[in-house]
């Protein structure tokens, strides 16, 4: 049974721990297997105490009281975007053995959720060549938008923004509920 909380500074590790495992089987292909594999989640997990504390963001964790002693199967963290009223997921996680299971869509409603009162309109960035994530987000009605560039790993690559123009249209959505 997966379960979704806010998440507190002591996830920090978890979170981190979900995100290198992700890095490391998601952008497999994509970037060097050197720095895929030379993630510390140690380092990243220093990051995410603070992340998490962040005035005006939100992080949610999915745990799996299954999975034993690592439950935190999954993890969203969003904030405010570059427009107003606009809400920006800046990363959404989980772990491959969860996925196709409806943990990013839960993980994503209930955030959406936390956000409509204060944002109207959502945007979340991927990478051009993370196809699994695009369709995701194309099924969820997400508008392809502009791509930027960025540097990674030694490596240039492009990511692509989708968008909601209307996030409680989307919240709504996500919770079953007619739009």
């Amino acid at each position: 049974m997966v379960a979704v909380r806010p998440a507190v500074p002591d996830d920090a590790a978890a979170i981190a721990r979900v995100q290198v495992a992700t890095w490391q089987s998601a952008y497999a292909g994509i970037f060097p297997a050197a720095y895929l594999d030379n993630l510390n989640d140690i380092r990243i997990a220093a990051g995410w105490g603070d992340s998490i504390a962040r005035k005006g963001h939100r992080t949610l964790v999915a745990e799996d009281d299954a999975a034993g002693r690592a439950p935190v199967v999954g993890f969203v963290h969003a904030g405010p975007g570059d427009g107003e009223g606009e809400a920006e997921v800046f990363t959404l996680y989980v772990l491959r053995d969860h996925q196709r299971r409806g943990v990013g869509r839960l993980l994503l409603g209930l955030l959406c959720r936390d956000l409509a009162p204060d944002h109207s309109r959502l945007v979340i960035r991927v990478l051009v060549e993370n196809a699994p994530a695009r369709a995701f987000y194309e099924r969820l009605g997400g508008v392809a938008g502009d791509v930027r560039r960025l540097r990674v790993g030694g490596r240039e690559i492009d990511e692509i923004a989708y968008h909601w123009p209307d996030l409680p249209r989307l919240s709504a959505a996500l919770a079953g509920a007619a739009p």
